[in-house]
């Protein structure tokens, strides 16, 4: 799997994906629906290393998002995007600074290139980053603008005392006034698809509609698939559950709001917990095409907890490939109780 994390913003659980989340997130800060706007000196951090990257050296990863700020302002400068090594919590390799409308690329090297006159305020950009991690002479960072190169470093040091990637941070530190980001991914190369740059996208939050063809679990009050349709989950004010193994809800998702495009994968969400101290879990269930796929079995605790599966290609197909927006516009998604 190369598709390693997709944020848009969109549905309620951008806390739970984050290890520090200062800002706001709104339909202010967004490009199409909701994103994250910071204010200086704020912070939206989050852990990809775990599962993906090997802590090796010769990592490679690409990073996209679209970022507007609110300000260019002369002579101000600070952090804008940030990543540590895979396991480590602090010590920077890769990151990037601004400094007026310009922007700084440094390595662990140090400063290896100045974007002249990148940034316009008040306008939407999408920015891409490739990043190999290794020691000079192996390292690489190169930044796009609206899929076109604007900054290239080889023979640089992109690892320090730590090969991959584990935290990546977005920082608002920069201007006196406001930094939106919306529309983020990461893609490693460890899969065959969606490893190299996938250009500017959206990231959009679907959610359950209506009953699919699974109704085994019992619902806390009203319809199974009224009890999960919120954007932000509400606890046990309303869900569904069930003791036996075997029993699965699916459900029927909204439709997506574009009519034609590709895309590269999807995550599906899930925010559970069991009721007693007796071992627990569940699986993810996807239905497409009249068949069922299932994920691996996740052990539950007592607290509700956020699990998410990136899945890259319809597994409904008689040979998987890319997702179709009509294929997953008639997929079921829901959960199976497991022991």
């Amino acid at each position: 799997m190369s598709l390693v994390f997709l944020e848009g913003f969109d549905d309620g659980f951008y806390a739970e994906r984050s290890t520090t989340m200062s800002g706001t997130v709104s339909g202010t800060g967004g490009r199409y629906n909701n994103g994250v706007r910071l204010l200086n000196g704020q912070i939206w951090a989050f852990p990809i290393g775990q599962g993906w990257a090997s802590g090796s050296a010769g990592d490679e990863a690409w990073f996209g998002f679209a970022y507007r700020p609110g300000a260019v302002t002369a002579n101000v400068d600070g952090y804008w995007f940030n990543v540590r090594a895979w396991g480590q919590t602090s010590g920077t390799q890769t990151y990037l600074r601004t400094s007026g409308s310009d922007i700084l690329v440094y390595t662990t090297s140090g400063l290896v290139d100045t974007i002249s006159a990148a940034l316009t305020a008040d306008e939407w950009a999408y920015w891409e980053i490739y990043i190999k991690s290794d020691n000079s002479p192996n390292g690489i960072v190169e930044v796009k603008k609206n899929g076109t190169q604007v900054s290239y470093t080889s023979s640089t040091d992109t690892a320090g005392t730590g090969y991959g990637f584990g935290m990546v941070y977005l920082e608002g530190g920069m201007y006196t006034g406001t930094s939106d980001y919306d529309d983020f991914y990461v893609c490693s190369s460890s899969g065959t698809v969606n490893n190299t740059y996938l250009g500017d996208l959206r990231v959009d939050a679907l959610i359950p509609s209506g009953a699919g063809t699974y109704t085994q679990l019992t619902p806390s009050a009203g319809s199974n698939y009224e009890n999960v349709d919120e954007t932000s989950q509400d606890g046990d004010t309303t869900y569904n559950e069930h003791a036996t193994s075997g029993n699965k809800d699916t459900y029927a998702y909204s439709n997506h709001p574009l009519g034609s495009g590709t895309i590269h994968g999807i995550t599906l969400s899930t925010y559970a917990r069991k009721t007693n101290t007796a071992a627990k879990s569940f699986r993810r269930v996807l239905r497409s095409n009249s068949t069922d796929d299932t994920g691996s079995d996740q052990s539950l605790g007592t607290g509700y907890a956020l699990y998410e599966e990136v899945i890259e290609q319809d597994p409904g197909l008689a040979t998987p490939a890319a997702w179709t927006i009509t294929n997953l516009n008639a997929a079921e998604f829901g959960f199976e109780v497991r022991p």
